[in-house]
């Protein structure tokens, strides 16, 4: 993996107001990338207690796209956006998986 937490050839994020990450289909780099959206969290001023909330849902969603999405990870990736508004966050998950049955949808 980079030092940098990034896929070689991915920019990093502009500005705290809009996070994003493309990473590998892969527990460890969901990790990382959950990692380095919290310390950029804290340096926004986000609070600890709502960081840890972010994080769960971020791990849960993320490990369901590695768990399920994909037959064969090879080469897929995962996009992850945080975008930071006054009083709120907007999270957007996408990746190019199978998606979700409509049963549970």
């Amino acid at each position: 993996m980079p030092h940098d937490g990034s896929p070689e050839g991915q920019a990093q994020p502009a500005s705290l107001d809009t996070i994003e990450k493309c990473i590998p289909v892969d527990y460890r780099w969901v990790r990382r990338a959950i990692h380095e959206v919290e310390e950029e969290l804290l340096e926004a001023r986000v609070t600890k207690e709502d960081i840890g909330s972010i994080s769960i849902v971020l791990a849960e969603a993320m490990n369901n796209v590695v768990e399920h999405a994909f037959e064969d990870n090879q080469g897929e990736k995962i996009t992850l956006i945080v975008r930071k508004r006054s009083k709120s966050l907007i999270v957007e998950i996408r990746d190019s998986g199978r998606p979700m049955p409509k049963s549970l949808t």
